[in-house]
């Protein structure tokens, strides 16, 4: 998969405030999230025809990335856009039953892409792992990671939340190295299915430096 990310900033010739991009090596990523799931009426699963499927989605993602940074970009104390990506070595595995039915669907899929998204605050930074928008938005349909053959929640399906986040502290992006790790449950209900959201992630981070101005766009695959 070709995908590359843009970001637009202040054109050359335009006064200040320019924009001033800060960039981050992700040198450290790994995780697993597991959606465990049933049918839910009151998640609309009679519409659907899924009240009586139930199972599990689970994506597991490590190793060193190949290539992977974080861009924070401000225009004058205004952030514009925080977001990280890097290239991965992932799996997601299902395994879904339906009521009455022994036989069980199996399924993986390899994953290649992986997303993260923040957003300043007074005191912290908040961390999402993914989210619906940001995987139609920089992915498209081409890497949904919780898609197999199988039956089950996607990923437009957690739209009222249920999806990984965290609170980070500052000090991981003010320091030539940073990381933070994150463990987790939520509850879901989207899609016709309700459940449980379990996860521990764990990144790593690089300062690479500041720069002002322009156009960013970096390259994936």
């Amino acid at each position: 998969m070709a995908l590359t990310l843009a970001l637009a900033a202040v054109p050359a010739e335009a006064k200040e405030p320019r924009m001033r991009v800060t960039l981050y090596d992700v040198t450290e990523a790994k995780g697993t999230v597991k959606v465990t799931f049933h049918g839910e009426e009151r998640a609309g699963c009679r519409e659907r025809g899924v009240c009586s499927i139930g199972g599990t989605t689970t994506y597991s993602f490590g190793g060193k990335p190949e290539f992977g940074q974080v861009i924070w970009a401000r225009q004058h104390k205004r952030t514009v856009a925080f977001y990280g990506f890097f290239e991965t070595k992932g799996r997601t595995t299902s395994d879904v039953v339906a009521a009455g039915n022994p036989e069980h669907c199996v399924d993986r899929t390899e994953v290649g892409t992986d997303l993260m998204m923040f957003e300043p605050r007074s005191r912290r930074v908040r961390f999402d792992w993914r989210d619906f928008t940001t995987d139609s938005v920089f992915l498209g349909d081409d890497d949904q990671v919780f898609d197999t053959r199988c039956a089950g929640p996607h990923m437009e399906d957690f739209e009222e939340g249920g999806l990984p986040f965290a609170d980070v502290p500052y000090r991981v992006f003010r320091s030539p190295r940073g990381s933070f790790t994150t463990t987790g449950s939520r509850p879901f209900a989207g899609g016709g299915f309700a459940g449980t959201v379990d996860w521990t992630l764990s990144y790593g981070f690089r300062f690479r430096g500041t720069r002002g101005g322009g156009w960013f766009a970096a390259p994936i695959g």
